[in-house]
């Protein structure tokens, strides 16, 4: 990202120099794209630190797999999510999102169940780290990722919203750490 804003910089000022207009939009370019991957280097960095527990909402059940689409409708409502997870004793077999129960004519949802409808989920366990978590919900391009304890029980589920609430929390604890480390330096009789 360094190398990448330097280049930046460099195609910015000779364009400036040159009086080109098309180096300054390259320049803006890379600038851009190097700020981004900076981003995700800490992204990372902060994630692979962090376990899906931390970051995960606890859940015992889901949306049971024997339930009307309108009853699961009443569960969207109720927990204030697009997508849930459908289960079957406790234990997780796919997910159930609110558009896939909402493309059901309204007339036809107290009669066709949950099954017809979920799909399947990638799953993850509580201590895995947050970045190997968020890779696999955006190569499996699944809102939802159902974590599943040791038995195989449903354990809570991860979203993409869950894991933005808790990068921006452990990244605020490093920097206040980092921030304490150096006051305590600083304020340390030699």
């Amino acid at each position: 990202s360094v190398v990448g804003r330097g280049f930046a910089l460099l195609f910015g000022v000779w364009g400036l120099v040159t009086f080109n207009p098309f180096l300054m939009v390259i320049a803006f370019f890379i600038f851009m794209g190097a700020d981004g991957e900076a981003r995700q280097v800490r992204m990372k960095a902060t994630l692979e630190k962090v376990r899906v527990a931390e970051l995960m909402t606890p859940r015992g059940l889901g949306v049971d797999v024997g339930a009307s689409l309108e009853e699961a409708l009443w569960e969207f409502r109720v927990e204030r999510r697009t997508a849930l997870p459908v289960t079957e004793e406790g234990r997780p077999l796919g997910r159930v999102a609110v558009e896939e129960v909402r493309a059901v004519p309204a007339g036809e949802r107290t009669r066709r169940q949950v099954r017809e409808v979920m799909r399947a989920a990638p799953v993850a366990r509580p201590e895995e780290d947050g970045w190997r978590a968020l890779r696999r919900m955006s190569e499996e391009e699944s809102p939802l990722l159902l974590v599943v304890d040791a038995d195989g029980r449903l354990a809570g589920t991860l979203e993409v919203g869950d894991v933005e609430r808790g990068l921006t929390l452990f990244q605020n604890r490093e920097e206040r750490a980092e921030r304490d480390a150096r006051r305590w330096r600083e304020e340390r009789p030699a």
